[in-house]
């Protein structure tokens, strides 16, 4: 689903994908609830930007979100901080945004150049990385004021104000979340940057004490991005990453077997999981 006309799945009209938007998220989890029926366990499983556009979904959905866990991955809460990781936006993005880039203009430049004019068209071409692309591309295509704007819309927690500690008073979407919601991430992530999930002084801690107490948080020291080897090589460890810790939280959230919490824990890299409880 997530691809968005990107695997060739058809896009009819001119609003193409940008990654702030949930809606689509939202009628998919709808459609799936609606075919398998109130007593069937749905779980909502994000990656990367997928991840980012999971929590941000259920955050936004509040009581009336169709899921009933949502384990996000490799993602961010607080997306106006990924300008500030300069090893992501010079090392790793520009790849990204090539890729990106060439896909987005061989399917879609006919609509494109209807909203567009050649200097931003030129823009595009020119974009140097995925922040750059989003300003050239997702935020004068789809009429954001600014990339500011896109990226608040585009966090689950990029309404705060207050950027160094969340309050218990915390008042903003995330606080509606009405799910429980597992954010895993490495500190090694060499694309997502660690302080989307808060700032340096701040405290995991605080973050999950946000309204209902839906909020989880698993921090691993090494893992990359979704798990992938830093260094070209797979061991055990690594191998492993996604498909276990996505299993155990997946459990974990739906209180399937809270036993599974200490096999969680026994992984040699991890960092205390956060609850409020």
């Amino acid at each position: 689903m997530i691809t968005r006309g990107l695997m060739n799945s058809p896009i009819f009209g001119d609003d193409l994908l940008h990654f702030a938007r949930v809606g689509d998220v939202d009628a998919t989890a709808k459609a799936l609830r609606e075919a398998m029926g109130s007593q069937q366990i749905i779980a909502g499983v994000g990656y990367s930007m997928g991840a980012i556009t999971l929590a941000n979904y259920v955050a936004n959905s509040g009581d009336n979100c169709y899921l009933d866990v949502a384990v996000s991955i490799s993602g961010a809460l607080d997306t106006r901080e990924q300008p500030h990781f300069p090893h992501s936006r010079h090392v790793w993005q520009p790849m990204l945004a090539k890729e990106m880039r060439g896909t987005i203009m061989a399917k879609f430049y006919e609509k494109i150049k209807t909203r567009l004019n050649p200097k931003n068209i030129w823009d595009i071409m020119r974009a140097d990385s995925m922040i750059s692309l989003d300003e050239a591309l997702f935020v004068k295509y789809h009429g954001f004021e600014s990339l500011h704007h896109y990226y608040t819309e585009m966090g689950a927690l990029a309404d705060v104000t207050n950027l160094t500690t969340i309050k218990d008073d915390y008042v903003g979407k995330l606080e509606n979340t009405s799910i429980p919601l597992l954010i895993v991430n490495a500190l090694d992530d060499p694309i997502a940057y660690w302080k989307t999930l808060g700032k340096r002084d701040d405290d995991p801690s605080n973050i999950v004490k946000i309204g209902k107490s839906n909020i989880y948080m698993l921090l691993t020291q090494h893992g990359g991005t979704s798990g992938g080897p830093l260094d070209g090589l797979v061991d055990n460890t690594t191998a492993k990453y996604m498909q276990l810790i996505l299993f155990n939280l997946v459990l974990i959230g739906i209180g399937v077997v809270y036993a599974v919490l200490g096999t969680v824990l026994t992984i040699k890299d991890v960092i205390p999981i956060y609850s409020k409880n």
